[in-house]
């Protein structure tokens, strides 16, 4: 079918006399079984009839590919600038008390897998004490002066899948 509107364009006078058509913009790239590839729009021709042409196909058409590179960079940069997560304040370095416990746990902030030297998961967690400071502690600190505020923590977030 498309063989056939081509056809047609070449009857309509769309495509020059030796047979090529004129790329009107190029709209999309891609890669395709490891060869790049750009979507073309070609001059008269509707949007419907698009087609991925391979690079060596589009060497007449240099300059826009070159001109649908640089804005294509710059929009893939503005997206990535939005995707970004907005930065967290690091936590104040407020020493670590005994005079206030610890009343809530706010989230982990990072852990560590076990290696050769440490045989346990280390997780640190931004926790609130009593007087309004949130520092962090880790699951060791947690486990010898508030078991029952980490198994808390830990069954909040269990899930289970039930088969």
């Amino acid at each position: 079918m498309k063989g056939e509107e081509k056809n047609k364009g070449i009857e309509n006078g769309n495509a020059s006399p030796d047979g090529y058509y004129e790329v009107e913009a190029i709209r999309r790239k891609r890669i395709f079984k490891g060869k790049v590839q750009y979507l073309v729009k070609w001059e008269g021709w509707p949007e419907s009839t698009n087609t991925w042409e391979p690079i060596k196909n589009l060497k007449n058409v240099q300059e826009m590919i070159d001109d649908f590179e640089e804005s294509h960079a710059a929009y893939v940069a503005a997206i990535e600038k939005q995707q970004r997560p907005p930065k967290r304040k690091p936590a104040k370095v407020v020493p670590l008390s005994d005079d206030y416990p610890v009343i809530r746990i706010l989230r982990v902030t990072h852990y560590s897998l076990p290696d050769h030297i440490h045989k346990d998961i280390l997780i640190h967690f931004l926790v609130l004490r009593a007087d309004g400071a949130q520092i962090t502690v880790s699951n060791k600190y947690l486990k010898l002066n508030n078991p029952r505020l980490l198994i808390e923590f830990y069954e909040s977030r269990l899930r289970v899948n039930v088969i």
